[in-house]
This record gives C-alpha cells, sequence and structure tokens, in this order.
C-alpha cells in the first residue's frame, strides 16, 4: 500500500503564505529548482494564520508536524 503525498510548486506555497500572512522565503537548490524550507517559527505561522483565518484542517496540519 502505498500513500500518496501532497506536493505544491513553490507559487502554491507562496499563495498560501501570502493568503495566511506568512512570510516565506524561497531559495534554489542546487539544481535551480525552487526550494521551501519550513522551520519551527514558519510552521507555527501557518497554524496561527489558519486558525485565525478559519481554516482548522490546514492548521491541524500543521500542529500534528509541530507536535512531533
Amino acid at each position: 500500500m502505498s500513500e500518496q503525498l501532497d506536493n505544491f510548486s513553490a507559487a502554491q506555497w507562496k499563495s498560501m503564505a501570502a493568503n495566511l500572512g506568512v512570510d516565506l522565503q524561497v531559495t534554489t537548490d542546487a539544481f535551480g529548482r525552487p526550494d521551501i524550507r519550513l522551520d519551527r517559527k514558519a510552521m507555527t505561522a501557518f497554524r496561527d494564520g489558519a486558525l485565525a483565518r478559519g481554516f482548522p484542517d490546514i492548521a491541524a496540519v500543521f500542529s500534528q508536524a509541530l507536535a512531533s
């Protein structure tokens, strides 16, 4: 049994960050591809932004990651 994972493009991450009021930094990896790295501060900002804007399902995903 394989698990399907959601993969977001850099543009989708930027859009979600803008909608939730999160300052997101995008870098470029060694192959020239955009790279999104979320540290604890960014995950907390995503969770808090989602809760403040009425998206508890999105907040739950970040809460789960923060708890592990």
